[in-house]
């Protein structure tokens, strides 16, 4: 089994990943074990469309821009790790994004820590998805990336787009964007039947051997 699927067995079985908020707003919930290099990604939620704009493919587009990308309002910088800049991150499974009667699959993510702003957090799709004003927007579905949990700061952000820098996201409405970092423990495995059954064998066998 693949480090991916073990690390999505593992935080479902200890019942760690975030519940789905049930309000409207899009939610995006990441969790790994420290040192395990790889995060699981979980998007859930709905919302409404700020203002019109394009969500961009990754070809070309290691940057910011309101339509694809946002920045978090006033506790901002969620990115430890600072030599991630203007990067673009392929990610593994098949996650969504819906706005109006268009379906898109997110294919990459976009980070930066900014220096000079708040960190940055964007996504990507498989072809350029066209939204307006009003439409209904939604995400959903759980990705890994190879970027380990320690390279993020634990908590939640929330997208204000009434930044006077924008914001961005703005298939979204003001607020209701949330992006939440937690860092869960490695689950120690019980130990199996099979396992059991031989230990007792064994001790069972060396107790008739000393007692003969």
């Amino acid at each position: 089994m693949k480090l991916g699927s073990v690390l999505a067995v593992v935080l479902a079985a200890n019942g760690l990943l975030f519940t789905a908020n049930t309000h409207a707003s899009l939610i995006l919930n990441v969790e790994g074990i420290s040192g395990a290099g790889i995060t699981t990604w979980a998007l859930s939620g709905t919302s409404t469309v700020n203002e019109s704009g394009t969500i961009r493919t990754s070809a070309g587009s290691a940057g910011f821009s309101v339509d694809d990308t946002f920045e978090p309002d006033v506790t901002g910088n969620f990115i430890l790790n600072s030599s991630i800049q203007n990067q673009l991150f392929s990610i593994t499974g098949t996650p969504t994004v819906t706005v109006g009667a268009d379906t898109e699959t997110i294919t990459h993510i976009f980070l930066d820590e900014d220096g000079s702003s708040r960190d940055d957090f964007g996504i990507r799709t498989g072809n350029p998805l066209v939204y307006t004003t009003g439409e209904s927007s939604s995400w959903s579905g759980t990705f890994t990336v190879a970027l380990d949990i320690d390279n993020f700061i634990e908590g939640s952000y929330r997208l204000n787009t009434a930044q006077a820098n924008g914001g961005g996201f703005l298939f979204a409405s003001v607020n209701d964007v949330i992006l939440n970092f937690r860092a869960v423990q490695a689950q120690i495995p019980e130990p199996s039947m099979f396992m059991l059954v031989g230990l007792g064998l064994a001790g069972l066998g060396y107790r008739r051997r000393k007692s003969v």
